[in-house]
């Protein structure tokens, strides 16, 4: 799945609303994140995606 047809570096906030309101949903290669309040939760999010096919979080 390709979240974004540009560099992640060129992602705007205008993007991210565009994403939300077209429906995208959590799954195996999306995951959003409003606040993270635990590195080791984040490190395990990171891990799971690096262990099946990759994926973006938000």
């Amino acid at each position: 799945m390709i979240t974004f047809h540009k560099a992640f570096d060129e992602v705007q906030e205008d993007d991210l609303k565009l994403l939300i309101e077209s429906g995208a949903t959590e799954g195996l290669q999306l995951e959003f994140k409003e606040t993270i309040t635990n590195n080791i939760s984040l490190m395990e999010e990171v891990v799971a995606f690096a262990n099946t096919q990759g994926g973006d979080i938000l």
